[in-house]
């Protein structure tokens, strides 16, 4: 007979089990109540937890015992019943969540765990400002399960000859974002828009038919007339752009720039490996120029190159429009990596590696950057310093800026 009652189960503090009848318990530990179903089946004892006492009332827990009991006379496991119904359940709600995802919301989802990776700031916004304009048109309402190689193919065609390259970054996009979807649950199969094996088949090879397209530079023979027209501007851009050429530096590397990272004495600059685009730690070396164009500028906050915004660096626009203003409207920023470049292989002897090194560009052979694991930087010293006296042979006074 149950021997439980609303009274008692108010009333009982002291840790323990207290039968109700029925393999019905009450258990008290750690200032909780629950209750337990207590059973024992193929000579093993075990114990089922039906829910916190403070959910299930005393009726409702003797419903739910009964309900258990019954199993038990057919010989089924309660417990393993309701995992089973649990592991039922999941998916269920998995092939509804299945069938209701679209490319859309499956890539958003993917760009939303994946940005906190990216290393380059501008990458979230190049990925959705790509799919929006060229992909979603044609995959963004529909369902993910619903995607093959042939509507894929139909987003692509429209632009793969003309924009090959852009195409061909939509592609691998698409397969990270169905990769994604396989890796949730909600897409089963091959991926359709492999290229090996897949996509390879239907659409002309990239390296085929696209046109390179280099970042616009300015021709090495030009750079001491620029730095020297350069040198003439008191503004914090143009500081940031002439230690941008010294360094042969990216644009990112040089506007997050932290005075933590510079050791003037040693001419040293180290770029952590969160910000580098190869997710490797670069040291940059700094020639007399860059060491002095540095000791000259006011340390307003954690940036060497502090933007309007409080703790925050110049804006990514900040050098390109810099060059507008000095009438220099074809080139990039970019392009002044190619114009030391172009320098180091006609005008020096130099080696390629070297420059590649100071570049922090990955060494396409694999084997020799498994067996090149030094920075080469006493030389890279001497080829820096080179460069450096060769910008600023019309000599021109570094500006002192008064901030």
């Amino acid at each position: 007979m149950p021997s439980l009652s609303v009274k008692k189960i108010q009333s009982t503090q002291e840790e323990g089990m207290y039968a109700d009848g029925n393999n019905l318990y009450l258990r008290v530990k750690d200032n909780r109540k629950s209750w337990i179903f207590r059973y024992t089946l193929d000579s093993r004892r075990r114990d089922m937890g039906l829910g916190s006492a403070k959910v299930l009332s005393l009726a409702e827990a003797r419903i739910l015992s009964n309900e258990q009991k019954k199993l038990l006379l057919n010989n089924i496991d309660p417990i393993e019943y309701r995992n089973k119904q649990f592991k039922k359940h999941q998916e269920q709600s998995l092939q509804k969540k299945r069938e209701d995802v679209t490319f859309e919301s499956c890539a958003k989802e993917l760009i939303q765990s994946k940005c906190s990776e990216w290393s380059n700031k501008k990458s979230k916004q190049q990925w959705e400002n790509t799919l929006s304009k060229y992909v979603y048109p044609f995959l963004g309402n529909r369902r993910l399960v619903d995607i093959d190689q042939n509507i894929i193919f139909e987003c692509l065609i429209p632009i793969w000859n003309g924009k090959t390259e852009t195409a061909s970054r939509i592609r691998q996009r698409i397969e990270s974002i169905i990769d994604y979807g396989k890796a949730k649950g909600y897409y089963k199969g091959d991926n359709p828009a492999i290229w090996r094996g897949g996509l390879e088949f239907l659409l002309p090879k990239p390296s085929k038919i696209k046109t390179v397209d280099h970042h616009p530079a300015l021709d090495y023979e030009s750079l001491p007339q620029f730095m020297a027209d350069l040198r003439k501007i008191d503004a914090i851009s143009a500081r940031a752009l002439e230690l941008l050429i010294l360094t042969a530096s990216r644009t990112d590397e040089i506007l997050s720039s932290k005075w933590s990272e510079i050791d003037l004495n040693k001419k040293i600059w180290v770029i952590p490996k969160e910000r580098m685009k190869s997710k490797a730690e670069h040291r940059v070396t700094l020639c007399d120029e860059a060491i002095e164009l540095l000791r000259n500028l006011p340390r307003i906050n954690d940036y060497i190159f502090p933007g309007s915004k409080d703790k925050k660096p110049l804006s990514n626009s900040t050098m390109s429009q810099l060059l507008k203003r000095m009438g220099y409207s074809g080139i990039t920023v970019h392009g002044f990596r190619s114009t030391f470049r172009d320098w180091i292989a006609e005008q020096t002897s130099f080696s390629g590696r070297l420059a590649e090194t100071a570049m922090a560009h990955k060494l396409s052979n694999e084997t020799e950057a498994a067996y090149q694991r030094r920075d080469m930087i006493q030389k890279r010293f001497k080829m820096m310093e080179d460069w450096s006296n060769y910008c600023y042979s019309h000599n021109t006074n570094v500006i002192k800026l008064m901030f």
